[in-house]
């Protein structure tokens, strides 16, 4: 698993001037370029939201259980496993709120996912704050 997008990829997401905290973790190889010219982009008036439609696709298409998005939480690095589940972009800093929650008792991972998936929409970072 990485998040680390190749030479390519990166030209791809510069060339259609996507909002690379966005892209960077929806579009992550050439497949995924090619999903999203062919499928999604120029569908809407605005890219962000081909990129937003693009994203409830890879959700949907997505078979991540509770138990693999968890397990990755501890074979990986926390901010990976957030992000290649929810699709999102995560800072040091969300992520620094995210353990610190944990922490304290106010969130578990099995909350946070199961709200996801019942609201893919909805931003991970408010079910902390």
């Amino acid at each position: 698993m990485t998040l680390k997008t190749s030479g390519n990829v990166n030209q791809f997401i510069q060339s259609l001037n996507l909002p690379f905290d966005v892209a960077g973790v929806l579009i992550t190889c050439e497949e995924d370029c090619h999903q999203f010219f062919e499928g999604f982009y120029m569908r809407n008036k605005y890219v962000i939201d081909d990129l937003l439609d693009y994203r409830e696709y890879k959700i949907e298409k997505s078979k991540k259980t509770l138990d693999s998005f968890v397990s990755e939480c501890y074979t990986y690095t926390m901010r990976q496993a957030f992000q290649t589940t929810f699709y999102q972009t995560f800072s040091e800093k969300d992520m620094k709120l995210v353990k610190n929650a944990i922490l304290n008792g106010k969130i578990t991972l099995e909350i946070l996912f199961t709200d996801f998936q019942r609201n893919p929409n909805k931003n991970i970072l408010k079910n902390i704050l």
